[in-house]
């Protein structure tokens, strides 16, 4: 147990690093939670050093599910922010909603935003006509801006956290918020039930205590909230990414 770590998704440990390193120490101080922090900045390294030695961690949607569902972990509270998607455009590209239906969007692999933007897609009947795999969020931004492609998927929080330049070059056509995925953490099943069940209680009444709600100040949140079920967030991933599948295999060359 000595080898596992607590850890964080890339992106929150980016923004807000050392809100999160208060809010270890809280876990470690008031639920003797045993795990070492490690953090990184980049996906490919969490996924290489990280999430492979995970004992307890934040994680966005696509990683709790798969650590709940493939490694065995149990989710033991989640953030109050909704898991939202928005489709972008050019500026000077006018364009609605409906136009996306068999157009070609950008999106990233591999990531949530991308299954839940082809899982609307579909609810909402819009679906590409093909689909072309940027690096990351900004590769997206930057070829839509270009007019390389004319849309693309991105994190609504990505696009609100872009500079004001990059975003006068992009116009948001729309946008699906939705209330079965959020980021939250997760505890690694090897843990004892005690354990488990410290760290639950720790995190769902932060908001009542003093040095807890200072935390979730600085993390810019009003409390964590339980995790009732799993099974709407699966559903929009296994479509979603059977959505994707199909589309790559009908497209040549968008691998």
């Amino acid at each position: 147990m000595d080898k596992l770590i607590f850890s964080l998704c890339p992106h929150d440990a980016v923004r807000n690093l050392p809100a999160w390193i208060e809010l270890e120490l809280h876990l470690r101080q008031r639920a003797g939670c045993p795990y070492p922090a490690q953090y990184f900045t980049d996906f490919e390294s969490f996924y290489k050093q990280g999430f492979p030695r995970l004992g307890a961690g934040y994680l966005n949607p696509l990683d709790l599910l798969a650590a709940v569902d493939e490694r065995g972990f149990t989710p033991l509270a989640r953030a109050p922010f909704p898991e939202a998607v928005v489709a972008i455009t050019a500026a000077d590209h006018p364009s609605q909603e409906q136009d996306l239906n068999g157009a070609t969007w950008a999106i990233v692999p591999r990531q949530f935003a991308s299954y839940l933007g082809l899982y609307v897609g579909q609810q909402r009947g819009l679906k590409p006509g093909r689909v072309v795999l940027a690096e990351s969020w900004l590769q997206v931004v930057r070829w839509v801006a270009e007019g390389r492609v004319p849309y693309g998927l991105v994190y609504k929080g990505v696009y609100e956290h872009l500079s004001a330049l990059s975003r006068e070059n992009v116009q948001v056509i729309g946008e699906a918020e939705v209330d079965f995925a959020w980021h939250g953490f997760v505890l690694t099943g090897q843990a004892p039930p005690e354990l488990r069940d410290r760290c639950q209680t720790v995190l769902l009444n932060m908001h009542h205590d003093p040095q807890g709600r200072t935390i979730l100040d600085r993390l810019g949140m009003e409390r964590w909230l339980p995790i009732d079920q799993l099974d709407r967030l699966r559903e929009a991933v296994n479509q979603g990414r059977a959505a994707l599948q199909a589309l790559l295999d009908q497209t040549p060359g968008a691998r």
